[in-house]
């Protein structure tokens, strides 16, 4: 975050890999806690990007599926 400036778009980015991997781990709170925190910026998602809501629904249906 520290290299990005508050409101650059590149933000998001690191967090959704961060997320994605957590969640192929099965970490599925350090992921969630990861996408929340993505959905928190204060940057709009890049064009091109569905954004973090594939990933949220990526980890309610791992978790129901418990």
């Amino acid at each position: 975050d520290s290299i990005f400036r508050a409101d650059d778009t590149r933000r998001i980015q690191p967090r959704m890999n961060a997320a994605m991997v957590l969640i192929a781990e099965r970490r599925l709170d350090e992921a969630d806690q990861m996408v929340l925190e993505g959905m928190a910026l204060p940057v709009p998602t890049p064009s091109g990007s569905s954004g973090f809501a594939p990933l949220l629904k990526q980890i309610q249906a791992l978790r129901q599926a418990r």
